[in-house]
């Protein structure tokens, strides 16, 4: 349930308060990390709003300010184990709570109400990492952030925290795709991905709808393709691939016309020069390979366009792997 704006202020500032009142400066710095929600603009907008009077404010928003900004700017450096979320991934993976109730848990605000756009831009990139370990529960761990994420209970902070967690779920999935077919998944992902680009076209941020669009287009992309050649063979290869999927996936046609369709949306928005081309390469992968799950054979006119379109943006020394993989689609 949303919080009203006064119960709001003093679930943020209680926590700072709480903070304040540890004995230490590393006892504090421990409390900071267990309730991240501190760690983003809006909530220090509330603490300089509720808490103006405090001795010494000045200095302490200083501090949290500029520990939002390192974490958001280094995700790498945020310390693992220490915040809501990972505290309830550990139960589950202790078998401590199964599934449903940690999704659950996840709900409640002891967790959604702590939780900030840098501390979960941090917390996904660390399970990334848990991709080539256990793929499961990586995804597990990404479907908590987003629950999470959507019941945050706070109003003026809920938007940049439900961005933060669409971001990092489209790329674990992104990830976990390639290693296991899941239909559910990637379903979900789809949808995450289409409010992301919604949200970005209602912020007037054309460029940031073409970054989304061309993430979710390289993530539907990469579920068929990462792992096969482009070839008269593929057909077969990827049916014996999405053969063994968790749930089952779209079939390749389709998914690859969805990747297209979305790849073809973005190409427009997105900067010129390697962005850009990068996105073209997509699409010219998507077509190519759309061809031959169709039982047919790419077209050479289109192929040229595409590749010719995709290389006047590319930088030939800082792109080259692109580059090369061009070559290699214009030549099947």
């Amino acid at each position: 349930m949303t919080m009203t704006e006064t119960e709001e202020r003093e679930w943020v500032c209680g926590h700072f308060d709480r903070m304040m009142a540890a004995p230490s400066p590393a006892e504090r710095t421990a409390y900071l990390l267990r309730h991240p929600v501190l760690l983003s603009s809006g909530a220090l907008r509330l603490i300089q709003a509720g808490r103006s009077a405090e001795p010494g404010l000045r200095a302490t928003m200083l501090y949290l300010d500029e520990a939002r900004a390192h974490f958001w700017q280094h995700p790498e450096d945020y310390p693992k184990g220490h915040g809501p979320l990972e505290a309830l991934v550990d139960e589950l993976r202790a078998g401590s709570v199964d599934f449903a109730e940690a999704l659950q848990r996840a709900r409640e605000p002891g967790c959604s109400g702590q939780l900030s756009h840098s501390y979960l831009r941090a917390v996904l990139l660390h399970w990334v990492e848990e991709l080539d370990i256990d793929v499961a529960f990586a995804m597990h761990a990404a479907e908590l952030a987003l629950e999470a994420a959507w019941a945050m209970p706070l109003p003026h902070l809920v938007l940049d925290v439900r961005r933060a967690a669409a971001e990092g779920f489209i790329r674990l999935v992104h990830g976990g795709l390639m290693r296991r077919p899941d239909g559910r998944r990637f379903a979900r992902a789809i949808d995450v991905g289409q409010w992301a680009v919604e949200d970005a076209v209602a912020a007037g941020r054309p460029a940031l709808q073409g970054e989304y669009l061309s993430m979710l287009g390289s993530m539907a992309l990469d579920a068929y393709t990462a792992r096969f050649a482009p070839s008269t063979a593929y057909s077969a290869a990827i049916a014996a691939w999405l053969a063994n999927a968790i749930d089952p996936m779209p079939a390749p046609s389709v998914g690859l016309a969805l990747a297209r369709e979305l790849l073809e949306a973005s190409v427009d928005l997105r900067e010129p020069g390697s962005d850009r081309g990068r996105t073209l390469k997509a699409l010219l992968e998507a077509v190519v390979y759309g061809a031959f799950a169709g039982g047919g054979s790419p077209d050479p006119g289109v192929v040229a366009t595409l590749a010719e379109r995709a290389l006047a943006e590319l930088d030939s020394a800082s792109d080259q792997d692109v580059i090369a993989r061009i070559r290699v689609l214009r030549g099947v």
